[in-house]
């Protein structure tokens, strides 16, 4: 049997020295439920739920190079989502980088690209 038939959770990790920057972007601005969360002077992470099965988790610490990651989250209306972030987002001053496909892109505090797209139905079909 593969190990890939085994698996039952998916958790990302993301070292960030803007830990709570990090944390507010995901659980304060995206919504993500925090499954748990510690703050020792040697050791601070906060784990969030993204969906069924798959979780996020924000460790303080050096990060090296981000910039070949991206975290990609598929929604059934992206119009709407990115409508209320960029109402939630224009009171801080940040705005979104929509494009002309179904998605917009955005760059978390530790430096992550994140996607938040909708399934391309004509594409499919």
């Amino acid at each position: 049997m593969s190990i890939a038939h085994q698996i039952a959770l998916l958790k990302t990790q993301i070292v960030t020295p803007r830990f709570e920057e990090t944390c507010i972007f995901y659980g304060g601005l995206l919504g993500c439920f925090l499954v748990e969360r510690w703050d020792h002077p040697s050791d601070a992470s906060a784990i969030y739920q993204i969906a069924p099965g798959a979780q996020l988790e924000i460790h303080r610490g050096d990060a090296r190079d981000l910039s070949g990651v991206s975290l990609q989250f598929m929604v059934d209306d992206v119009e709407r989502i990115t409508h209320a972030l960029d109402l939630q987002w224009r009171h801080l001053g940040v705005s979104l980088r929509r494009r002309n496909a179904p998605y917009c892109q955005l760059t978390d505090p530790a430096g992550v690209k994140v996607i938040i797209y909708s399934e391309d139905k004509e594409r499919r079909d």
